[in-house]
């Protein structure tokens, strides 16, 4: 059940995103709009389920970014036609979704992922110290 709820969270913002862009920029039904944000938000929470635990928010934002521009542009564009104008709106919208990104992978970590021990092994702890001896500097010595 706390799957289904992010996923609702995700498919709603990113379709209030998409539609506030494309009604800026290009006139675009409902319909396609609701099928660019499913997909979209489908894929992107794999990414979240999956990569997110074990990378970090940072990677997982930036495959967001190329996820969601990747397809708002092709999708839109096979279904509106391709311009300039939607290039744009395509950046606008992945911008605006990565920016919601980071709050919802907040989110994740804190109320949906598991609590997971660390897959990396971290480097132990040495306890080294540094040496110092008379033999480093032995040039000058002599001289003197």
């Amino acid at each position: 059940m706390a799957h289904a709820r992010a996923f609702s969270i995700k498919a709603v913002y990113i379709f209030l995103i998409i539609l506030a862009f494309f009604y800026l920029y290009e006139p675009a039904s409902l319909g396609i709009i609701m099928c660019i944000s499913v997909l979209l938000a489908g894929i992107t929470y794999v990414i979240d389920v999956f990569l997110l635990p074990l990378y970090g928010s940072l990677v997982a934002v930036v495959l967001d970014f190329t996820s969601a521009f990747t397809i708002v542009w092709l999708i839109s564009g096979m279904t509106l036609g391709q311009t300039t104008s939607l290039v744009l709106a395509s950046v606008f919208v992945a911008y605006f979704f990565c920016l919601c990104e980071g709050l919802f992978h907040v989110y994740m970590k804190e109320r949906i992922l598991p609590k997971r021990l660390a897959i990396i092994i971290p480097f132990p702890t040495m306890h080294l110290e540094t040496e110092w001896d008379k033999e480093v500097y032995q040039e000058k010595e002599e001289k003197d």
